[in-house]
């Protein structure tokens, strides 16, 4: 990099060239106009100026998700970058451009300045000093290929890159906006902050020089200049977002739809196409995965209040990244007429795992986050749009979910039998009233004459939802055996979330002396019978207790035989192993279990 001496005579190049220019543009645009143009080929330009602002600002993030070229001083890119889209320009289409340090791009050949070359688009170049992104401390260059909006978008963003030998920091953007009827393309240009700019050359220009328009009114900070080709007609309608802080001052984990934001947006002429929001999850605490969804809804009586049974759900989807955001794509374009325009909702949903404590928000929070049709732009006004705010922010608190006994019913049969399994005794249908409540445990009482009737009592949960007890195809929770005292603790871990019901059902196991003509039943007691996990959720005492109210008589009962593919024969302690004759060992008698010792004391096994 050379001395300020060895770049006089470029800069003296340079300056010729600039008045050569101006002189031969009688086009060139008045100081503080609002547009200009025509140039030769037909392109225009206005700005975002008042009195007659002909176009929105509103700043394009090009860094995050972008490249960082890491361009040294007045340098170009070795290659050409590439757009992922055709844009015409001046007639000729392109899929790629040079990117230059000092403020512009090269369609045709790379240069140090936009003069030395054609075929450019410059936002702030001119005389030394220039631009060096490769100054200590400084910003760097950027490019990013925005496919998602419609029409594409190719922006390259100056992310406060110091001139040369200063520390004056520069914050612009050059955007390529492809026309979707394959005509030529808009080139947007957007200044967000400038010091001490260098020497202004803001414009563009055709292959050869044959065309060109530069722009000569000052810029200034929260500027946009927008150049537009023949026959795409003057710049669109604008639309304006307004509304209000919806948010509460607590939320609880599991909570669904909560409002967080009432936006209006609205324009003052025309009509606009409305395609895109993205949503931030906002919040000094918020973790990733506080929130679960974002959504936006349509008021659809204008009340200005949320109505989940009335308002329609337009779009939602999960956040991603950190801090969360979500690009919201509307399934159908929505159209805002000219007038008092439309009320969208943005909501959250809270995820039930979200710790207490975090604060969140949610944000739309700058012009670049809501997309629309060209020539349409969004403006920048009323924004950010932020519901963490001072007074507004919403904390996550602990919940009190209740678990309730939506309905149970005796499902236990009039008589049981001596060696019967999975008897049925109890059928309850649980639910909880919002959020989730974990239940860890339940404890069993036995209802009937004496405890040592039933050897097991056990806990499933139907998982086909059939109500039938099917031990072979409902999940079995928990197992266990009543105590001396007539209790059972049944310890599992069974979330219960807001909106599923599950059925659990309680059986019992009959032992094989158990007592001809003995009562058998079960109950639970009281909501405190049943553990939940956390200090403040509860169990609602409603529907309590849940009892056999007519226990089971217990009859004479058959012992089980053992049925086996490979026990066919008794064995013979004859020292011979013929075809059919099992074995009992460790190997062969895994599907088998003892399960008690019979009135004589020696093992009973069944299959």
């Amino acid at each position: 990099m050379g001395s300020g001496e060895a770049r006089a005579p470029a800069c003296g190049r340079i300056l010729i060239a600039v008045l050569a220019i101006a002189f031969l543009l009688p086009a060139l645009p008045p100081v503080r106009a609002d547009s200009g143009g025509p140039d030769p080929y037909g392109y225009r330009w206005t700005d975002s100026k008042f009195p007659s602002p002909g176009v929105s600002y509103g700043w394009i993030d090009g860094v995050s998700g972008g490249t960082d070229l890491l361009l040294a001083d007045d340098n170009c890119t070795f290659n050409r970058v590439p757009f992922q889209f055709p844009f015409r320009f001046y007639g000729i289409i392109y899929s790629d451009v040079y990117v230059c340090a000092n403020g512009f791009l090269a369609f045709n050949q790379p240069a140090t300045y936009a003069t030395d070359t054609d075929a450019f688009v410059v936002a702030l170049g001119g005389c030394c000093p220039d631009l060096d992104p490769s100054a200590p401390g400084g910003g760097h260059v950027f490019v990013k290929a925005d496919l998602l909006s419609s029409p594409r978008r190719f922006i390259v963003t100056w992310n406060g890159v110091y001139n040369y030998l200063t520390t004056d920091p520069q914050k612009f953007e050059i955007v390529l906006i492809e026309d979707l009827a394959g005509g030529d393309g808009r080139i947007l240009l957007q200044y967000a902050s400038l010091v001490n700019p260098p020497p202004q050359l803001t414009g563009i220009e055709s292959l050869l020089g044959s065309n060109s328009l530069f722009y000569s009114s000052p810029l200034q900070n929260s500027l946009a200049v927008l150049f537009y080709p023949p026959g795409s007609g003057p710049p669109g309608d604008v639309l304006t977002l307004g509304g209000a802080n919806l948010s509460p001052a607590t939320v609880e984990p599991g909570r669904k739809d909560v409002p967080m934001l009432r936006v209006n947006v609205s324009t003052p002429t025309g009509s606009v196409t409305l395609r895109r929001i993205r949503v931030d999850v906002t919040g000094t605490a918020a973790a990733p995965g506080d929130v679960s969804t974002i959504a936006i809804w349509r008021d659809a009586n204008g009340d200005g209040l949320l109505n989940t049974s009335l308002d329609p759900r337009l779009v939602g989807a999960s956040p991603t990244g950190t801090p969360g955001s979500v690009n919201l794509t509307f399934p159908s374009p929505i159209s805002i007429p000219a007038g008092a325009g439309l009320d969208l909702f943005v909501t959250v949903d809270i995820s039930l795992a979200a710790p207490p404590g975090d604060w969140i928000g949610a944000g739309i929070l700058a012009a670049s986050y809501v997309t629309v049709d060209l020539p349409d732009t969004v403006s920048s006004a009323n924004l950010p749009m932020n519901s963490y705010i001072s007074g507004f922010r919403t904390l996550i608190v602990e919940g009190v979910d209740t678990l309730r006994v939506a309905s149970s019913s005796a499902v236990n049969p009039p008589n049981v039998s001596q060696w019967q399994t999975d008897a049925p005794m109890l059928r309850a249908n649980l639910t909880v009233d919002k959020g989730a409540v974990t239940v860890t445990g339940i404890t069993i009482v036995f209802n009937g004459t004496r405890s040592a009737d039933v050897i097991l009592v056990k806990l499933f949960e139907d998982i086909n939802r059939d109500i039938v007890l099917q031990p072979s195809g409902d999940r079995l929770l928990a197992k266990g055996r009543f105590n001396a005292t007539g209790n059972a603790t049944l310890a599992f871990t069974l979330q219960f979330v807001v909106g599923s019901t599950k059925t659990l059902f309680l059986s019992c196991d009959i032992a094989p002396d158990a007592v001809v003509g003995d009562l058998v039943g079960a109950r639970i007691p009281a909501p405190s019978a049943v553990r939940i996990l956390g200090t403040a959720d509860r169990v609602d005492p409603m529907n309590f207790p849940v009892a056999t109210l007519t226990p089971s008589t217990v009859r004479t009962g058959a012992r089980p035989a053992i049925d086996s593919r490979w026990a066919l024969n008794p064995p013979n302690p004859d020292g011979r192993l013929p075809t059919g004759e099992y074995i009992l060992s460790a190997n062969n008698t895994k599907d088998l279990s003892l399960t008690c010792r019979s009135s004589a004391g020696t093992p009973s096994l069944h299959a």
